[in-house]
């Protein structure tokens, strides 16, 4: 499967348009261990809560939140949080509860800046990661991500202080050079 195919089988569902079974999946990805483990809130959302929070996105203009779907299946959710229309500026937050095929990380993170930059007035799109998650800091490196500052005591975690780095991508860095270079590597590794 090349990269055109599989754009033509993903989609980001907006959190709003979800079915109830499919916002139910989203929490049971969003509850498991090994993606809690690497989110700020490490707790169990409660099913309660969950809706809560979907309902709470209808007047929230600041975040938005997409299930991502391939091939029909629903694998995740991405979302844009602290959305800055007059900065032009976002983070942005990606997990992964199946990974129906290799790579699909990676993939996902390509056709989401896309979908950013191309759908939303945002020049500058930002994550943080805590620190010690050496291997999403060097993939979103490699997607052209740059380091911005390490924010020192970012979370207590288990009673621990734990540190983050913020990275931000600029618009014209990912069009001029990472989108074709990334659309390349990733061609490359399909085949």
């Amino acid at each position: 499967m090349n990269l055109i195919e599989i754009e033509k089988k993903i989609e980001f569902k907006n959190f709003l348009d979800l079915s109830k079974e499919e916002s139910l999946q989203i929490l049971e990805y969003r509850n498991l261990p090994e993606i809690r483990k690497n989110m700020v809130t490490q707790e169990i959302i409660t099913e309660d809560n969950h809706f809560k929070f979907i309902d709470g996105l209808k007047t929230d203009k600041t975040k938005a939140y997409y299930a991502v779907v391939f091939d029909q299946q629903l694998i995740g959710s991405v979302s844009l949080t602290d959305i800055q229309l007059n900065s032009q500026s976002a983070f942005w937050g990606v997990y992964l509860g199946e990974k129906p095929m290799p790579g699909i990380g990676s993939i996902v993170e390509y056709f989401f800046i896309e979908f950013t930059f191309n759908s939303y007035s945002i020049t500058h799109l930002f994550c943080e990661v805590f620190e010690g998650n050496k291997g999403v800091i060097k993939l979103h490196s490699r997607f052209g991500f740059e380091v911005e500052e390490l924010i020192k005591n970012y979370a207590l975690i288990s009673n621990l202080s734990v540190s983050a780095v913020r990275m931000c991508l600029e618009k014209t860095s990912w069009k001029n050079i990472f989108k074709c270079k990334i659309y390349n590597i990733l061609s490359e590794k399909l085949k």
